[in-house]
């Protein structure tokens, strides 16, 4: 029981306390997240995915046994959540809503500051990996379920190429891989931008959160946030031996796996009118009830 205290005390309460800042911040000043959304995704992003990668030790077959575990977890979790909904006699749209946020985790805002606090810098560097694929198939898959289906190749490669992350991976691997050395001062400013953006990315959270309109229907929310969260545990659990995932990366891997849904599935279903208030429900519950899950879980890795 002081072990698990512990990892709520000193790793999961630091997240949610500057979280609730920015909660607190949205719910009484009710800013622009508009643009704090887009220094996220085209400024803060890019640095860290890039400082991270390209001073680590991640090499190819490790960056992509991290991808094909990402992509099947993600799948697999899909999987579990269509068959509740197919239990629950859902209907297309609410299976969809449900489908979502139970695939597409919190893996930058809330699991990359989570990670950090548990597990170390190193695998800090391994989820970002993690959180690299997982924004792509958001911005790829994701944008393909909300739009039911009619979304063309050509239409999920240029979501793929708006992705600015996707860009910092290629240059980090590039830099790396040509052994390239980038002038101190560059080096040195993306280094301070990546360094703000995680307690930036958690304000962020707490602002969309306050955001957040809710539905009653309760068995439905319930239902996805448990398969989100239990249901992502365990795949992520019983997928890392398969890839063969060890240390650190098995740990960020499996932390990832086991985040609550991400906030950007609010905004794909209300983009596409795909019941917004039910997918911004499960993820309000599912951020409230990860606290309980991701103590277990970081106990049974750590």
């Amino acid at each position: 029981m002081d072990v698990l205290i512990g990892i709520l005390y000193h790793d999961l309460l630091p997240v949610f306390l500057v979280a609730g800042v920015g909660y607190l911040f949205g719910h009484l000043a009710k800013p622009d997240i508009r643009a704090a959304n887009q220094l996220a995704l085209y400024v803060l992003s890019p640095c860290l995915v890039f400082s991270l990668i390209a001073k680590s030790e991640v090499g190819g077959q490790e960056f992509g046994q991290i991808t094909a575990y990402t992509l099947v977890a993600v799948l697999s979790t899909g999987v579990l959540a269509w068959l509740a909904a197919r239990m629950l006699r859902l209907d297309g749209a609410q299976t969809r809503a449900m489908m979502m946020p139970a695939m597409f985790v919190n893996s930058g805002n809330f699991g990359l500051a989570v990670t950090q606090f548990a597990f170390g810098d190193e695998a800090l560097t391994r989820a970002a990996v993690y959180f690299v694929i997982n924004s792509l198939l958001v911005y790829t898959l994701g944008m393909y379920m909300a739009a039911g289906n009619n979304v063309s190749p050509w239409g999920a490669l240029k979501r793929v190429m708006s992705v600015p992350p996707v860009y910092a991976v290629l240059l980090a691997g590039a830099v790396r891989a040509t052994h390239t050395t980038l002038p101190e001062p560059i080096l040195r400013a993306i280094s301070l931008i990546g360094q703000a953006s995680i307690p930036v990315f958690l304000l962020i959270l707490g602002v969309q959160l306050s955001r957040v309109s809710l539905v009653r229907q309760w068995h439905i929310v319930t239902v996805a946030s448990l398969v989100r969260l239990v249901g992502g545990a365990l795949v992520g659990l019983g997928l890392a031996p398969l890839f063969g995932l060890s240390g650190v990366a098995y740990q960020a891997c499996v932390a990832e796996a086991s985040m609550p849904a991400a906030v950007v599935n609010t905004i794909i279903a209300s983009e596409h009118d795909v019941e917004p208030g039910l997918v911004s429900s499960i993820v309000m519950l599912s951020t409230l009830l990860s606290p309980i899950t991701l103590t277990l879980v970081i106990a049974a890795i750590k």
